[in-house]
């Protein structure tokens, strides 16, 4: 049966792209799900969901001590001893030469050598990396690789603080048919939407010290094969270090929500509404709106109008399926949209500093 990810509504797969915006104010709207499941799980085809949550983690597993400063940009690949840089918490995290992106070595959440299982009841055990300096930085991220087999109630989660004990975060659980690339934001974090320490905001670019984490957890029911993850990358104002920027996001546009076909009167003189769409692997509330051009060629600013009316967009689930989306309205006659153009597309970023694109079917009238 083929590998295919389906993630729950309204949350991005693992992503980690500092970036200097000035807050965060994602709700939360699930949390750690305890229990166990009914054990015909194991012939159901597992599917990638993911969860968040701001928590306080176990003692054990805040760094103790005054802390030494970290390096960045730091980059760890696993091909050199174990646990090098990383300050382990817990007894299950190891390299292995099972299952790696490259070259030949990863980090295991279980430790299993033989990459086919993980333990029940693994609470709270992974690695930590920090405290790092952000003090002045411009821009930054943390870049990675994951590859993940679990049932749906473990998980793979990715955590950031700036006081080793109060920490932001999610991340994935189930199937994610193969190792997939993450580069989403520390400042704003922008990993989806956690909600973080009061007043819901985790301001971590320009702060002095902060940690990141990855961390495993699984219930006492039923297990898949693993959680590893590979070539990790922090850096701080060059992205270069990690290889460049993220690639393009494609994200799912939806001219004038509610109709089909989606007809543009040219000679309207109001505006076009339009939805960038959470998906099983985009948060739209991760878009900065003041980032976006739409129209006809973005963003070319004589084929695309780069202003939103209100200058601001607003939340709203607009294809009923409980996510989140993104609503933006542009002037029609600024858009650059010719009569007989048959689609209208958008160009922007998100608060991360990823790009993002997308394009819908149009109808031109008179």
């Amino acid at each position: 049966m083929p590998r295919r990810i389906i993630v729950l509504a309204g949350l991005a797969a693992i992503m980690v792209v500092l970036a200097a915006y000035p807050g965060l104010s994602h709700g939360v709207r699930a949390w750690f799900a305890e229990g166990s499941r009914d054990p015909t799980e194991a012939a159901q085809e597992r599917t990638l969901a993911t969860k968040h949550a701001e928590i306080r983690l176990p003692a054990e597993l805040v760094p103790e001590g005054a802390p030494s400063m970290a390096a960045i940009p730091f980059i760890d690949d696993f091909e050199g001893p174990w646990p090098g840089a990383w300050q382990e918490r817990g007894m299950d995290w190891d390299r292995v030469d099972c299952n790696s992106h490259s070259p030949t070595h990863s980090a295991s959440a279980s430790g299993d050598p033989t990459c086919t299982t993980y333990r029940n009841n693994q609470n709270w055990s992974g690695i930590v990396y920090g405290p790092f300096d952000l003090t002045g930085a411009a821009a930054g991220g943390v870049q990675f690789w994951f590859d993940l087999d679990t049932m749906d109630n473990d998980w793979l989660l990715a955590f950031v603080s700036i006081d080793g004990n109060n920490w932001c975060g999610r991340g994935p659980s189930g199937d994610s048919a193969g190792w997939t690339n993450s580069w989403p934001g520390f400042a704003p974090w922008d990993f989806g939407d956690p909600v973080c320490p009061p007043p819901d905001t985790l301001i971590v670019l320009g702060q002095p010290q902060v940690w990141f984490a990855f961390i495993f957890r699984s219930d006492d029911a039923l297990t898949g094969t693993g959680a590893w993850v590979d070539d990790v990358c922090i850096w701080r104002d060059d992205p270069s270090v990690c290889g460049g920027p993220p690639p393009v996001i494609e994200v799912d546009v939806d001219i004038k929500p509610g109709s089909d076909p989606n007809s543009i009167k040219l000679s309207n003189k109001g505006v076009i509404p339009l939805a960038i769409l959470s998906t099983s692997t985009f948060d739209a509330r991760t878009v900065d709106p003041s980032t976006v051009c739409f129209g006809d060629n973005p963003p070319d600013p004589l084929q695309s109008d780069c202003t939103e009316a209100h200058a601001t967009g607003h939340i709203q689930d607009v294809d009923g399926d409980t996510d989140p989306d993104l609503v933006l309205h542009y002037e029609t006659g600024e858009t650059g949209i010719d009569p007989g153009d048959i689609q209208a597309c958008l160009t922007g970023q998100t608060f991360g500093g990823a790009a993002i694109q997308g394009c819908d079917a149009v109808r031109t009238l008179p």
